[in-house]
């Protein structure tokens, strides 16, 4: 039996019916997980975007394997998983061409002081007293360099930027003029202009862009965090910011969310913010509806499923 327990603004039900109907599957929908604990609990896969306890996964005793509607899987319990023998999948990858689009956004906002002429707009202000930059040439650190890093790096090519990537396994990488392991990270941001987190939430990279390797950005530097909020050290951001010692940062993910309104953020004028939507758009549903429909016939056919999470790395 499989279960989707994902809400339905992530997965509708007319994605989740288009999933049934093309693997022929009786998919059980359960929205209220409390109240339908017992059907849950018998599933041998369920497919889901949730917090799950290892108090609940270890009742499920016929589970074999977890379908994430999410690149990040850092709500599951991994390690019980591993213990229990249950395969974790994401969907890593299909929220690659909106999150990428809103990367260069915002660096193009940046690049063309966009926020401020829109704030003076609203004032009737006429002025050209900003500074105005070129993406030609300029460099950008993409740090995380998997699936949607390829793709940033693909669209910042076409601006003439020089791309260099950061990641566990160095390896090349079309569209990258340079790859870095992690270990080189603090004197990669020392000559970026702008850098781009894309990284998953892990026990590794938690706190990975800590104050020192803040201090190492270039004054001139844009910041742009599109991964998870406490990868990055969030007060030593916000100190750095105030002190105007980069030029700004670009964010869509914070260390709480929703952030709260006593956040030092909301004040600060050379930050753009957006409320952990990077993911969102109107192709992402079905991209993930696609490949769940992939999964489930490998997983029937005991076929090597895509996206295999390792519980050990956390993605």
């Amino acid at each position: 039996m499989i279960v989707n327990i994902v809400e339905r603004h992530f997965l509708s039900k007319e994605a989740a019916d288009f999933i049934r109907k093309e693997t022929g599957e009786e998919i059980i929908d359960i929205m209220d997980i409390e109240k339908e604990k017992d059907t849950l609990v018998k599933a041998e896969a369920i497919i889901s975007q949730r917090k799950l306890t290892d108090e609940l996964v270890k009742e499920c005793r016929d589970l074999k394997w977890i379908q994430s509607f999410s690149a990040g899987v850092n709500v599951l319990p991994l390690q019980t998983l591993k213990e229990m023998g249950v395969k974790v999948t994401n969907t890593s990858g299909i929220h690659a061409p909106q999150m990428t689009d809103l990367a260069m956004g915002m660096i193009l906002a940046f690049s063309r002081s966009l926020v401020e002429h829109i704030r003076y707009q609203k004032t009737l202000r006429w002025t050209q007293e900003f500074s105005y930059r070129e993406l030609l040439d300029s460099e950008l650190l993409i740090i995380g360099s998997g699936k949607i890093g390829e793709m940033l790096a693909m669209k910042a090519k076409a601006f003439g930027m020089r791309t260099v990537g950061i990641k566990r396994t160095v390896t090349p990488l079309e569209n990258f003029d340079e790859v870095r392991p992690v270990s080189e990270l603090k004197d990669a941001m020392k000559t970026a202009d702008y850098i781009v987190i894309l990284l998953p939430l892990t026990s590794e990279t938690r706190n990975l862009v800590d104050a020192e390797a803040l201090g190492c950005m270039k004054e001139s530097a844009v910041f742009v965090n599109l991964g998870r909020g406490p990868i990055v050290d969030e007060n030593a951001l916000i100190e750095i910011l105030r002190k105007k010692k980069i030029r700004g940062a670009a964010l869509d993910v914070y260390k709480r969310e929703p952030l709260p309104d006593d956040s030092p953020l909301w004040e600060l004028d050379n930050v753009i913010m957006t409320p952990h939507v990077g993911g969102w758009g109107p192709g992402n549903e079905m991209r993930g509806a696609r490949l769940v429909v992939d999964n489930i016939r490998r997983f029937r056919k005991g076929e090597k499923l895509i996206n295999v999470v390792d519980p050990d790395m956390g993605y």
